[in-house]
């Protein structure tokens, strides 16, 4: 399954699976997520 929105460089962020542009783990969104943060709260932060 591709993610357009995701990036995956191994020179970038060591590999890790990120937002696009953002350097942003993705892990990190989720995190937030379930933490029960607001989309407006992930988008600030």
């Amino acid at each position: 399954m591709a993610f357009r929105r995701i990036t995956i460089d191994p020179e970038k962020m060591g590999g890790v699976p990120c937002i696009r542009a953002l350097r942003m783990p993705v892990a990190t969104v989720v995190a937030m997520v379930a933490e029960g943060m607001t989309e407006d709260e992930i988008l600030a932060a």
